[in-house]
């Protein structure tokens, strides 16, 4: 659904693409954020439960793992993440800061440390 500022066109992209929408999934997720906030109301109301409000992510994440194993859900119509890779993903510095704009970098990173120590030796001024 393409993201608008105003409240009215971003309706009608919703309903637009209304053919789209997967009720599977939205009861799947919408029971487990229901399961989610339920633990923490129990939890918030019975101190003797506090654990509950910790354990929930990890019941919820053990549950549609099982879930998943048990039934397939891919197979019912609710799509999953699938194969993960293994490993880290490779090293791309060079291509995220271009070698030759380093130097006008620097400038701005120089401000920017100058600036963060200004405030931090105005901060230990005020506190001392």
């Amino acid at each position: 659904i393409p993201s608008d500022k105003s409240l009215h066109k971003m309706l009608v992209n919703i309903f637009r693409d209304i053919g789209q929408f997967n009720y599977k999934t939205f009861l799947l997720g919408s029971s487990c954020v229901a399961f989610l906030l339920g633990m923490k109301t129990l939890a918030k109301k019975y101190p003797k439960f506090k654990y509950a409000r910790a354990l929930a992510p990890l019941i919820v994440t053990v549950f549609t793992i099982v879930l998943q194993a048990t039934i397939d859900l891919e197979a019912r119509g609710i799509p999953i993440v699938g194969n993960i890779p293994k490993g880290l993903p490779r090293f791309t510095g060079g291509i995220a800061v271009d070698i030759d704009s380093v130097g006008q970098l620097a400038v701005v990173i120089l401000s920017i440390v100058i600036v963060g120590f200004m405030e931090s030796i105005a901060i230990a001024k005020q506190l001392a």
